[in-house]
């Protein structure tokens, strides 16, 4: 094998972590809006008030 393709391993490694990383921040972003819009769902169920209030504070800590 030529000499150079020894050099992209630590090039190709960091590619991989920065792509695996990203992929983890996607993943973790659409679990928590799921959590967040079941929990909006369920204090709507206990009442219009409780699922309003915490409605406009799960938007707030979403779009932070």
């Amino acid at each position: 094998l030529p000499f150079y393709f020894a050099f992209g391993a630590d090039e190709t490694r960091v590619m991989a972590a920065n792509f695996l990383f990203n992929l983890m921040i996607v993943v973790i972003a659409i679990i928590g809006e799921i959590v967040v819009g079941v929990l909006v769902a369920l204090t709507g169920l206990i009442g219009p008030a409780a699922g309003a209030t915490v409605k406009s504070l799960a938007s707030l800590a979403l779009n932070l």
